[in-house]
């Protein structure tokens, strides 16, 4: 499962890349958000509810509105949607 996860992080991140560079007069802010593990009807206990990540995801946003921000995380690591700057 963490290969897969690896695997399709590696591929949003690569899609991101080729959207910027056949747009670079494009001088919007592109983001990615992972709000991390998400209950869905598909089952499985999952970190956060719909409910309770689309609010912090949206305070991330207007948190960091005009800033740039490196947002990432890693498998070990279990942060909130909005934990995401880095120093």
């Amino acid at each position: 499962m963490v290969g897969s996860r690896r695997r399709g992080k590696a591929a949003l991140n690569l899609l991101m890349k080729a959207y910027s560079a056949h747009r670079p007069n494009d001088r919007r802010a592109k983001l990615i958000v992972a709000p991390g593990w998400i209950q869905t009807e598909m089952g499985a206990a999952a970190t956060y509810t719909i409910e309770e990540c689309i609010p912090m995801v949206a305070d991330m946003l207007q948190k960091n509105h005009g800033e740039r921000v490196c947002a990432s995380s890693t498998a070990s690591t279990r942060r909130s949607p909005g934990d995401f700057r880095h120093a």
